[in-house]
């Protein structure tokens, strides 16, 4: 009786399918592609190349704190396609002016 001639492609992922610390790694390594790849949509931040620096404490020791004046921008949003603020963000609405005194 002949035996059937099995292809290299099926007998690795019986083989793969075999050894748990494979399959759990391979696992791993999906979940970490996935959250990569949808990053963006777990924790967005639409400003613009996802930056809201402001120079006068940029260059501040950590902890450090601010209060704002936060005043609404005048002139209207223009609409960008959904690649660009994918890649780019979105510009704020808002302008964030440190109060000094």
């Amino acid at each position: 009786m002949k035996e059937p001639v099995s292809t290299f492609q099926p007998n690795t992922w019986r083989r793969l399918r075999k050894n748990k610390g494979a399959v759990f790694g391979m696992v791993v390594i999906f979940m970490a592609v996935l959250i990569a790849a949808t990053g963006y949509w777990i924790a967005p931040d639409h400003s613009p190349d996802a930056n809201r620096m402001i120079l006068e404490i940029g260059g501040k020791k950590p902890g450090f704190t601010q209060q704002f004046m936060v005043l609404k921008k005048e002139r209207p949003q223009t609409s960008h396609s959904f690649f660009s603020r994918f890649i780019s963000g979105n510009e704020d609405d808002y302008n964030y002016i440190p109060i000094q005194g």
